[in-house]
């Protein structure tokens, strides 16, 4: 993932060409750091998360994300609340108690309470991004997956877990670097710009619903009826409060040339 947003960083730049394209991560450099540092930690929730519990459950808690930023930003930015979020925070609250709650018995506890803190650390750094909003916000991805897997090669020299992967493994990886997080995360930052934010947020739920579905189809994981339950709670709310925001999502938190 590193590599392919840099490449696209650098070749979509327009400060030059040769290496005064590389400028374009100075910025991300200079004042991005919390930014860096918060998707950094996401990324590795995100793994730690789904490795410790089912993928319907992850993905639920992780696209609680939108109602985190949200409230951030009241603390942080002091941007106005709307009644409707506090009814859909209330209501998203009830729905991860019904899913966390029986996690305490039935296991998974640890990767609930990842999927949680990967949340709210994806919205710590969204607003880090919307406070510096002359930071572009692609270089910094590809800085924060870069240190990401710096991050995992050290725990695994630590562990002493072989770096090596066979030719499956391989192309594996390479899919969901390049395809399915690279040029993934690259279409949807580039095209939200065109969207209005409600149309946004309801594309991002959507990974709340079809994740658990492929996994359900391919790997047979069946979602528990607790999930399911506080799931739909969670998406009720999520899709509700969605629609409420229909503001346009600003197009400088795109801009590659800063």
């Amino acid at each position: 993932m590193a590599c392919t947003v840099f490449l696209w960083s650098i070749f979509t730049a327009k400060t030059g060409t040769g290496i005064r394209r590389v400028s374009v991560f100075g910025p991300a450099i200079r004042h991005g750091s919390w930014v860096v540092l918060f998707i950094t930690m996401s990324f590795i929730l995100y793994v730690l998360s789904v490795k410790n519990t089912t993928v319907a459950d992850s993905l639920l808690l992780q696209g609680t994300a939108p109602i985190f930023i949200v409230v951030l930003g009241w603390i942080v930015l002091r941007e106005p609340v709307r009644g409707v979020t506090v009814a859909a925070v209330l209501m998203i609250i009830s729905g991860i108690l019904v899913i966390v709650l029986p996690s305490l018995t039935q296991g998974g506890f640890s990767g609930n309470v990842y999927g949680l803190m990967k949340a709210f650390v994806f919205a710590a750094g969204t607003i880090s991004i919307r406070r510096k909003k002359e930071i572009g916000l692609v270089p910094t991805m590809a800085l924060a997956a870069g240190l990401s897997a710096v991050v995992a090669a050290g725990v695994a020299v630590a562990r002493d877990i072989p770096l090596a992967v066979d030719g499956v493994s391989l192309l594996i990886l390479l899919y969901l670097g390049v395809v399915q997080v690279g040029i993934g995360f690259i279409l949807f930052v580039h095209w939200s710009r065109l969207l209005e934010a409600s149309e946004t947020g309801l594309l991002v739920i959507l990974e709340a619903i079809l994740g658990p579905l492929w996994v359900w189809i391919v790997l047979s994981e069946r979602p528990s009826i607790t999930t399911i339950i506080g799931g739909g709670i969670i998406l009720t709310a999520l899709v509700t409060h969605t629609l409420f925001y229909t503001k346009r999502v600003e197009p400088v938190l795109l801009d590659t040339e800063t």
